[in-house]
């Protein structure tokens, strides 16, 4: 799991520079912070490698690629962290990468069609133009909005957690509402969109609860033809039980529903998993179904 392996080597880092018990606590405080961080750049980098993320913000975007443009207006805007040097575009259903090389120019790529969960096109090489970055066949801009643009934008942001399934192939995907934060919506797996699917708040003791709407909870609708119950969200009742996510070790773990359930993902069966793809709870020590295991960050 990439999100452990760089836990692991920021904590070994802290501890080969510091002796002091004090130092170690902080260093391994850094390093879970960025640990949740890097998990919104997986979203974007599909296969590349990554550094952690460590700003998003809203900025004013632009993404033209062989004359056609993608992107235009307030998009999302991850940047690398300290000693990296590149940056991430994210519209609502296309995204673009660009990494700055040593030599000053810069190499991009992007998901080309909506559908698509990584940014495994090249638009080759690209020169800086003021706020923009222009090459043979794409032109990616990425424009600071005023102070007060950005701040009333981010006040109006989820600013929650997601999860992801720890499943390989899935890098971009998280649990997301199939609509509006409201009565009825299912939940299912799909390329998340940030910072839309920051719904998800998680208790120290690991209830689940849904962020900045406290008369919604996860239950359970069951869409008969004697098929399982899938997750939904309806207004909390009387007593409602939370569900849980509980990882092992600070990693990944499964989605429980109260009554023994846990979240699994019949699609996975299919290398070429479809997306949405519908999210099944069943009986978590039934050997016959596999749970998925998810990261939160």
């Amino acid at each position: 799991m990439r999100n452990q392996c760089f836990a692991f080597i920021a904590t070994a880092i802290a501890l080969a520079a510091c002796s002091n018990e004090q130092a170690t606590e902080s260093a391994e405080a850094t390093a879970s912070a960025e640990t949740r961080a890097a998990g919104s750049a997986r979203e974007h980098f599909g296969e590349h490698d990554f550094e952690p993320v460590i700003r998003e913000r809203p900025v004013d975007c632009e993404l033209i690629v062989d004359g056609k443009t993608y992107i235009d207006g307030v998009c999302q805007e991850s940047s690398m962290a300290t000693g990296s040097a590149g940056f991430i575009i994210s519209g609502e259903k296309y995204f673009a990468y660009l990494s700055i090389n040593d030599d000053g120019t810069g190499s991009a790529s992007w998901n080309g069609k909506p559908e698509a969960t990584h940014a495994q096109i090249p638009l080759g090489e690209m020169r800086r133009d003021g706020d923009c970055w222009v090459g043979k066949r794409a032109r990616l801009c990425s424009r600071d909005l005023s102070p007060e643009q950005e701040k009333a934008l981010i006040a109006q942001q989820a600013n929650g957690g997601i999860l992801y399934p720890d499943h390989p192939g899935t890098a971009a995907i998280c649990v997301r509402a199939t609509g509006e934060l409201e009565e009825g919506a299912n939940l299912v797996l799909d390329r998340c969109s940030i910072p839309r699917d920051r719904i998800f708040r998680r208790a120290a003791n690991g209830a689940l609860s849904i962020d900045g709407h406290p008369e919604l909870c996860l239950d359970l609708e069951a869409p008969g033809m004697m098929k399982p119950p899938v997750p939904v969200l309806l207004e909390c009742g009387a007593g409602a039980k939370s569900w849980t996510h509980k990882p092992v070790d600070g990693g990944s773990g499964p989605i429980r529903s109260p009554g023994g359930l846990c979240a699994t993902v019949p699609a996975f069966a299919d290398r070429d998993t479809p997306f949405p793809a519908d999210i099944a709870m069943r009986p978590c020590e039934d050997p016959r179904y596999e749970a998925v295991e998810f990261i939160y960050e």
